[in-house]
């Protein structure tokens, strides 16, 4: 790319920028829903913590899902006024709940092409920030721009420190492994996200593979007992209703069946390792299989009506 090209991508995005800021009001969430472009914007990795010294680092991958090339590409990052709550702290995962403080585009060269992806890194010092002198959480917008145009939106929190850290901060996280029952009687699939959730991508896939990142950390991993008899079914192949009411099976070893043995296998990993702390879900959540293969299926309403 010349430099002429350059400046010419630059200035179309800054006019972006400029024109996102005067048409929308100070302090108003953005029309917020992310529309499905079929590109997806997914975080690589980020700096844990940032300060005056430290610069934020960012790593993102794009894919492109749909049958179009995009090039002309640039990606905005906007930084948001502090969260000060948590509900506001909540909301700005998914919309833009406090003012805009900072943008700046990040020309990217080349196109991405059908089915290909992309990292693309961002590097910004936060000198700006240190008059503040505020340690505070800063919400991070993460916009793929192509020819002007948004195709995929990322949020994410930033943590910001005015000073550096004088005592360790010691942290923990629970990981909590569920889903509603979605087996009937007849030990059938209903309707449900557990084959979603479990796909590669999907939800339980996702937090499985970061439990058994390169480098373990310490966690409380609590599981679901339904949950855990429903992959051990699944894994051995299942039926499943769809929604015509026509039933297909999946064999073991494919699909969904595949996809609940990697699971079952990921979590007994994590669950064997000595720096994980491993919990079930508390009253033994009976599934609906086992409460009439057990001679109480003359109970179950009642038993439904006393669990809630």
């Amino acid at each position: 790319m010349t430099p002429v090209m350059r400046r010419c991508i630059l200035l179309r995005v800054w006019l972006f920028v400029l024109v996102t800021f005067a048409l929308v009001p100070l302090g108003h969430p953005s029309a917020s829903a992310q529309v499905d472009t079929g590109v997806i914007l997914r975080m690589v990795s980020q700096s844990i913590w940032n300060g005056p010294a430290l610069p934020l680092r960012i790593l993102v991958r794009a894919t492109n899902e749909t049958e179009q090339t995009l090039d002309s590409l640039a990606v905005v990052l906007t930084i948001g006024g502090p969260v000060r709550s948590r509900s506001v702290y909540e909301e700005s995962l998914t919309a833009d709940p406090t003012s805009a403080i900072f943008a700046y585009p990040f020309p990217q060269t080349g196109a991405l092409a059908p089915g290909e992806s992309r990292v693309f890194a961002i590097r910004q010092p936060l000198d700006f920030l240190q008059a503040r002198g505020e340690s505070v959480i800063y919400p991070l917008r993460l916009t793929l721009l192509a020819k002007d145009t948004e195709v995929a939106t990322l949020r994410t929190p930033m943590v910001y420190l005015a000073e550096p850290p004088t005592v360790h901060l010691n942290l923990a996280s629970t990981w909590v492994f569920d889903d509603p029952v979605q087996f009937g009687p007849d030990r059938r699939l209903m309707s449900g996200p557990i084959e979603a959730d479990i796909a590669p991508g999907g939800r339980l896939s996702a937090m499985t593979d970061a439990l058994n990142g390169s480098q373990p950390q310490f966690a409380d991993v609590v599981v679901s007992p339904v949950l855990a008899a429903e992959l051990a079914h699944m894994a051995q192949g299942y039926q499943a209703v769809n929604a015509d009411g026509s039933v297909r099976t999946v064999p073991a070893g494919s699909g969904g069946a595949a996809a609940a043995a990697r699971v079952l296998s990921a979590l007994q990993k994590v669950a064997g390792r000595p720096r994980t702390e491993l919990a079930a879900l508390p009253y033994g959540d009976a599934s609906v299989p086992m409460v009439y293969a057990s001679g109480l299926g003359h109970d179950f309403g009642r038993l439904l009506v006393r669990g809630r």
